[in-house]
């Protein structure tokens, strides 16, 4: 499955925004922004599919992605019987625009 890994996807994800106000306090306090691990599997997914033509099996990833600039997050995406590690880093976060790069592991994942 090179194929998978010969270019990387860009990905950028609008989400609602996390702004808290606390009582009494005049300022608003910006909390941070995470996207759902099943909004980065899917889109994980969406723009595998775009690359190659068709969807992996599936993608799985283990927690959410907090929204902080080099983040990353190991996912695992299947096609068939091959297991493939995914790394998803965050590149940018404007506002509640999460940036974030696809990197698909060279070779699948050995049978434990």
């Amino acid at each position: 499955m090179p194929h998978l890994a010969a270019s990387a996807a860009f990905v950028s994800l609008a989400l609602a925004p996390l702004v808290v106000g606390l009582a009494g306090c005049p300022t608003a306090v910006a909390e941070i922004v995470t996207v759902d691990k099943e909004t980065v599997a899917g889109t994980v997914s969406d723009q595998l599919a775009k690359q190659v033509g068709s969807p992996p099996d599936s993608v799985t990833c283990p927690e959410d992605l907090e929204g902080v600039v080099g983040t990353e997050l190991r996912c695992e995406l299947v096609v068939g019987n091959d297991t493939y590690g995914v790394t998803v880093t965050v590149t940018s976060v404007k506002g509640t625009t999460v940036n974030f790069h696809i990197a698909v592991d060279d070779q699948p994942k050995q049978p434990q």
